[in-house]
């Protein structure tokens, strides 16, 4: 089976986008839903949840839910949950800052995760940043899936209302 080429993916989520099947909104919801996901804290599980609600829900697009969730990738992966564990942080303990540099960053590997260390240090050691963590990136994939939302169900109503149709890839 040949693996898809990255302009190939892109074309299907923009075909997806523009699939006149399907309602503005339902094609927003999905785009909304998919960065909701893209956000949520449950790093590693982002794909298996993009996928259950796919498939639990018939009238959200597919490829949009899915391609949207691959926001987070591993280039973006850092700054996002970056963000949202100093959002939780301003919103927790606005008086009591992290130091990140304080942070152990090398027993974060497959290895240390599949032995137990890394888990063992994330539960015992920063124990303090789990639930500002927590709240920053559920507010901010809220936040996202507001404003895609938005920006989407107004641009495709737009093109709907300027008689633009076609997708060309």
């Amino acid at each position: 089976m040949a693996r898809k080429k990255f302009k190939d993916v892109l074309r299907d989520i923009k075909k997806a986008l523009f699939n006149e099947e399907i309602t503005p909104h339902d094609r927003a919801l999905s785009a909304a839903i998919g960065m909701f996901i893209a956000f949520s804290p449950f790093l590693g599980f982002h794909n298996l949840m993009a996928i259950s609600i796919a498939l639990l829900f018939k009238k959200i697009d597919k490829i949009l839910i899915i391609g949207f969730t691959w926001v987070n990738n591993p280039w973006t992966t850092v700054p996002m949950y970056l963000a949202g564990l100093k959002l939780g942080e301003l919103i927790c303990c606005p008086n009591n800052p992290f130091n990140l540099a304080a942070i152990n960053w090398h027993i974060f590997t497959l290895a240390n995760f599949i032995n137990g260390k890394a888990w063992h240090y994330l539960v015992n050691d920063l124990k303090a940043i789990i639930f500002p963590f927590f709240i920053g990136s559920t507010i901010l994939g809220i936040v996202a899936a507001l404003i895609t939302y938005i920006v989407i169900l107004i641009l495709l109503k737009r093109r709907e209302g300027n008689g633009t149709v076609s997708v060309n890839c």
